[in-house]
């Protein structure tokens, strides 16, 4: 689950870093259109010693925070879900695999040993080659006619 998080945290904070500066981007696109569509009103003919109407509102401040902070939380939000639902899907992988135990080390001259012990002990038995139990004959004890 610490793996879960991790990938998270980076690959949504990259997310979040990206999209608040593209976010950054249209709030400076989105405040310059704003002023550029807004026009003081004045239907009739101006009249002298009349102050004009106040100017609407400047909301491109407001713009220069929401719209960055939005994106970066919806791209968080967004990879933090993708990111669960694969951990959901995959399974757990981390979990899932587990080492097999290393077999221990043998030593090849106690393996050597057994074997070579086990061999005479077939000689003594008459169980080994060129004994009359097994069937076959050993060509070295045979000696040439």
């Amino acid at each position: 689950m610490r793996r879960l998080f991790l990938r998270i945290a980076l690959n949504g904070g990259l997310a979040a870093a990206v999209l608040g500066l593209i976010g950054l981007l249209y709030a400076e696109l989105a405040g310059l259109a704003f002023a550029a569509g807004r026009a003081p009103e004045r239907f009739g003919p101006v009249e002298v010693g009349v102050p004009p109407p106040p100017p609407p509102d400047d909301i491109t401040p407001t713009l220069r925070t929401r719209v960055p902070l939005a994106m970066a939380g919806g791209g968080f939000l967004f990879v933090a879900a993708c990111e669960g639902l694969l951990y959901w899907w995959r399974g757990h992988p981390a979990e899932k695999k587990t080492k097999a135990p290393r077999p221990t080390a043998v030593d090849p001259e106690r393996q050597i040993a057994e074997l070579l012990a086990r061999v005479e002990a077939d000689k003594g038995q008459g169980t080994g080659v060129g004994s009359q139990g097994s069937g076959v004959s050993d060509q070295r004890a045979q000696s040439p006619p």
